[in-house]
């Protein structure tokens, strides 16, 4: 691989990827121009100014083959347009074991068969579900959701990544075969399914959830808070299996023997760990390098990191050209180059300030600027990308990794190995267990712990904070490939201070932007769920704030896009998933003063999980009876019901007021319910439709009572409930009333009085 030939491979691989990111990110026939434009130029200089002809005639039939592969691999990956228009009754292969969402719905992967086109199904159910397992065959009334990309997620890249070719909803299912016999195909899957159930045999379900997202990558046992503290430190790459994940693995192997036997035993143990954890693109990209690594060395041939990540890149985009988009394949990419081109230079320059280091701490020393060097080489590349993706950066990451990197190395290895030893004696497995559950404990307190450091994330939705921040690396990384002899590094501090100040200026003291008086209300996109933001002047006021998206998320940047950094009220209607799973996230990133929530539903694990982790500065109310509050120009009246059999029943209902403008927020109470505060309604301006415009709420006598002018309903595009409903939807009308739907609109804005009316 040495020599002259490897730049043929590299510039062959680099070309491939290239093409398919222009492709995909340009459409067809601007990618062919752009591409020809592109690579012809390539061609010229090549041949021109280096007289290279082999290295540019890689470089053009790798575009060539590129663009005849994009255009037949998405013709092939297409999905038939009729599939959209009705719902049809087919038989499926079920291809993974059913587990419960948040929700409360049972989801399963299944191949449909439709006009002779075997399709990949995101399988979602309402009903009661029968536990499924790879391999049942079973029949079902089908309807299909067409997988869009949108401003908040890229569901076409996500799920086609993943090979998902359709999202697929059924009321209920019946199995026409329940899986039996050997099959190869469904080994892994196995394999993984009885790894996490010893593992939640031999661990209590706190450190089982932890521990199957550290070594499986299986997130499901991760609760949402946990989830958002993992990105605030930057530690989401963790419980992603990734390069981390692979090389504990080879390590651990080739720790045991120097054979080049032994070696080569790891590739095809690493393949199959891979495809355990459900073959992720940054484990297969992991894989590919480390086989490529234990190759060249079983072979004693030189190793060429470059060409070994172009040409992990490039078997991944031959396979499923829609990974080039991904976010976890860019990010997992452009980590990878980072510590390629910058962590070895990086490293010997920390290293002299080890030089002086007592040998009894040089060796503590030594590991810790590796860890330094590894996480900073890693957070410049990646961080602009993750800066304009996500709309933050961490700042605490280089410092977590630091501490926490042993740490999880060691739950790794142990958690493997007990879970391993499990299968042989459980008693013995969990005798053994204390020590990796006390390690897990440790982790994921001490995660919880630094998330809610100050300053430890900086919001990036400022477009001059996302220029400051890629400057900022651009800046570092130049300066660690240069070198201290063609770098002033005194020169280099001084503007690096000054670019982050900059950045902490422009991230916490934006301006609010100047609005309309009286109250303005967002009703958030959070797709299937509820988060209506409330807020005039210097107060803000949130109600309710979950979703099928990331609604803590889509909540937080919301209000740092207008300048809201504090949030003085957040009121809970009731407890379920699709208005509450968000919480814990948005109070822990913005500083919120209190929280109110249904007295009927006090015992509820979400609130009371809410309750026992909230922030000393915050309040944790229980609304008890009919309560008012006054926030500025914003009045809030909170309405109480008695207890009811369900959550949806243990609410309160909202009354948001600006002067003689009300806009009624109910939550998910059904009509039944709503006859208890009929006598307690004002005329409302706006309606925030209950349950998402489900057929049993909305009733006509609340719309009578109320009879609001807009009413706006929170809704998911495509959900399986059937949300809104024609019945709801008819009572509205009745009325006269206007109506806006996030799920068509996107977030719905409106303000109590209109701009001309603002004195």
């Amino acid at each position: 691989m040495a020599g002259f030939g490897k730049r043929h491979l590299l510039c062959f691989c680099a070309s491939f990827v290239a093409v398919a990111l222009i492709y995909s990110l340009c459409g067809t026939a601007l990618a062919f121009i752009a591409a020809f434009v592109l690579f012809t130029g390539a061609f010229a200089f090549l041949l021109c100014f280096t007289g290279n002809r082999a290295t540019a005639a890689a470089v053009i039939i790798a575009a060539v083959l590129s663009l005849l592969w994009q255009t037949a691999y998405y013709e092939i990956a297409s999905v038939p347009e009729s599939l959209f228009n009705k719902r049809a009754t087919v038989d499926a292969e079920i291809t993974s074991y059913s587990e419960q969402t948040e929700s409360g719905m049972t989801y399963v992967t299944a191949e449909v068969i439709y006009e002779g086109k075997r399709l990949a199904a995101a399988l979602y159910t309402s009903g009661d579900t029968p536990l499924l397992s790879p391999g049942d065959i079973i029949t079902a009334e089908l309807s299909f959701s067409k997988l869009e990309n949108d401003e908040f997620f890229a569901e076409e890249t996500y799920y086609k990544s993943r090979y998902i070719d359709v999202i697929a909803f059924a009321d209920e299912i019946e199995i026409l075969e329940s899986s039996g016999g050997f099959r190869w195909r469904y080994i892994p899957i196995r394999v993984a399914k009885a790894f996490k159930d010893k593992m939640d045999a031999i661990y209590p379900d706190k450190v089982s959830g932890f521990l199957k997202s550290l070594i499986l990558g299986d997130r499901s046992g991760l609760s949402d808070d946990f989830n958002g503290a993992l990105k605030t430190t930057g530690m989401s790459h963790v419980v992603s299996v990734s390069g981390m994940h692979i090389a504990f693995l080879v390590g651990f192997i080739v720790f045991f023997s120097k054979n080049k036997y032994f070696k080569l035993c790891s590739i095809p143990l690493i393949l199959l760990f891979a495809l355990i954890v459900g073959a992720p693109q940054s484990a297969l990209r992991a894989v590919i390098m480390q086989t490529l690594l234990v190759l060249a060395s079983v072979s004693k041939r030189e190793y060429d990191k470059l060409t070994s990540v172009a040409f992990s890149a490039f078997v991944l985009v031959a396979i499923n050209p829609y990974c080039i988009t991904d976010i976890a394949f860019v990010l997992s990419f452009s980590a990878t180059l980072g510590i390629i081109l910058l962590y070895e230079r990086l490293l010997a320059a920390l290293l002299v300030l080890t030089v002086k280091t007592k040998s009894i701490f040089r060796k503590f020393s030594v590991g810790a600027m590796s860890v330094i060097s590894v996480s900073v080489s890693a957070s410049l590349f990646t961080s602009p990308i993750s800066a304009y993706s996500f709309g933050y950066i961490s700042l605490i990451a280089p410092i977590v990794n630091v501490i926490l990197n042993t740490f999880i190395s060691c739950a790794f290895v142990l958690g493997f190995i007990n879970t391993a030893v499990g299968f042989i004696s459980l008693p013995l497995a969990k005798g053994v267990a204390v020590l990796s559950n006390a390690i897990s404990e440790f982790i994921m307190f001490a995660i919880n712990i630094m998330s809610k450091l100050p300053f430890s994330v900086v919001s990036a939705h400022n477009p001059l904070v996302l220029v400051l921040i890629c400057f900022i690396c651009f800046v570092l990384a130049y300066a660690i490939i240069a070198g201290r002899e063609r770098v002033r590094i005194w020169y280099t501090a001084l503007v690096l201070m000054l670019a982050v100040s900059a950045v902490f200026i422009g991230a916490y003291l934006q301006p609010v932007p100047v609005t309309a008086e009286g109250i303005r209300f967002d009703v958030l996109d959070v797709g299937q769920g509820q988060c209506v933001i409330a807020s005039a002047g210097d107060q803000c006021v949130v109600i309710d704030c979950g979703g099928s998206k990331d609604a803590g998320n889509i909540a937080i940047s919301h209000l740092l896009d207008n300048g809201i950094k504090d949030i003085d009220a957040v009121v809970l209607t009731h407890a379920h998933a699709d208005h509450a799973n968000g919480v814990r996230y948005l109070t822990e990133t913005i500083p919120t003063s209190a929280v109110y929530m249904p007295a009927t539903d006090k015992e509820n694990a979400t609130f009371i999980h809410l309750v026992n982790n909230a922030d000393e500065a915050c309040d944790m109310i229980f609304v008890e009876k009919d309560t008012e509050l006054e926030l500025g120009e914003i009045k809030i009246k909170l309405l109480t019901l008695p207890q009811g059999s369900d959550e949806n029943e243990n609410g309160i209902t909202v009354i948001v007021c600006d002067d003689e403008y009300e806009t009624l927020i109910t939550g998910d109470i059904a009509s039944g319910y709503e006859k208890l505060i009929l006598e307690r309604l004002p005329d409302c301006e706006s309606y925030i439709v209950g349950h998402h415009g489900s057929k049993s709420s909305s009733s006509q006598a609340l719309l009578n009572r109320a009879l609001p002018e807009l009413c706006v309903i929170s809704v998911g595009e495509g959900n399986s409930y059937g949300h809104p409903s024609d019945e709801a939807l008819d009572r509205i009308e009745n009325i006269g009333a206007n109506v806006s739907r996030t799920d068509v609109e996107g977030t719905v804005t409106f303000f109590s009085r209109k701009q001309e009316d603002a004195a």
